[in-house]
């Protein structure tokens, strides 16, 4: 929710810092406490878990909704991908100009699998029904199949699916 809140404020730095943080905690308590899981809740202060009144770590092995904070995470503030619309086939990539090899492979849009991965100034995608890509430098379509866009020069080359 914080990230969220964040987020709205116009803060998405911040976002993005805190939501690295966060999940570098969580990787450290995974490996550094036993059992290594994913735990229910963890300490607001230290990457362990929260302990209960009696000082004991809070249900072992039951990671219930904590599971998906990391999944969010990486995908929203840190990879920056978020699905405008499922039904429009519509998604937002917060990607920054000069960006490290970031992205994702099989993201469910509807029931499509999508491909988005950005490496440097050429972003590729592929999908079976193809879909809008907005980046803050643009708003593209990308056909079904395999699409590559150059964004130093602007220009798009898209192929049919399994051309390539």
């Amino acid at each position: 929710m914080t990230m969220k809140a964040l987020e709205r404020c116009g803060e998405t730095v911040l976002a993005r810092k805190l939501s690295l943080q966060l999940l570098r905690w969580m990787k450290q308590c995974y490996d550094e406490v036993t059992p290594h899981t994913i735990w229910e809740c963890y300490s607001p202060t230290e990457p362990r878990p929260s302990t209960n009144k009696e000082g004991t770590f809070c249900r072992p092995e039951f990671c219930g909704w904590s599971a998906l904070g990391p999944i969010s995470l990486m995908l929203e503030n840190v990879v920056g991908i978020r699905i405008q619309s499922a039904a429009e086939r519509r998604i937002f990539w917060e990607l920054p100009e000069n960006c490290f090899r970031r992205g994702i492979r099989k993201l469910r849009l509807g029931n499509d699998l999508v491909t988005l991965i950005a490496d440097g100034g050429v972003i590729e995608t592929e999908s079976a029904r193809g879909f809008t890509l907005e980046i803050p430098a643009g708003t593209f379509d990308c056909p079904a199949g395999k699409c590559r866009i150059d964004r130093r020069s602007w220009s798009r080359t898209a192929s049919a699916a399994g051309a390539e």
